[in-house]
């Protein structure tokens, strides 16, 4: 397919099993083998347990679908130095993302010190249950 866009950040190719006992529909897990499809469409991926018959080891070049989720995660800062502050909170979500087969490719991280005020206290109540 020569008009296919190249990615040069490659996520863990994941297993395509349908799951009905999976909260996401699939199993997920990490694929070793393809199932090519006809009509130019994609090909499925298979983890060791899921795989067919007929499906090859995943080699050479790849067409598959990468999602991209953009979204604003935010972390209560372990350290007052920003430069600190920032390398924790990507790790932390780094880890996150690895763990659930995915792949971190960081546009941006800032950090800002501000005040949460204390909450409101709730008015005191009489005994018979009318505010003060």
């Amino acid at each position: 397919m020569s008009d296919t866009p190249v990615f040069h950040v490659r996520p863990v190719v994941r297993c395509f099993y349908q799951d009905p006992d999976s909260p996401f529909g699939v199993c997920g897990s990490e694929a070793r083998w393809e199932r090519r499809s006809a009509a130019g469409r994609p090909s499925s991926f298979y983890c060791d347990v899921h795989r067919g018959v007929s499906d090859a080891p995943i080699a050479g070049d790849l067409v598959l679908r990468r999602v991209s989720v953009q979204m604003e995660v935010i972390y209560a800062a372990t350290s007052p130095i920003e430069s600190g502050a920032k390398a924790e909170a990507v790790a932390r979500l780094e880890a996150a993302a690895r763990a659930s087969g995915g792949t971190c490719s960081i546009m941006a991280v800032n950090s800002q010190v501000g005040r949460f005020p204390a909450p409101v206290a709730a008015p005191a109540t009489l005994a018979r249950g009318r505010g003060v």
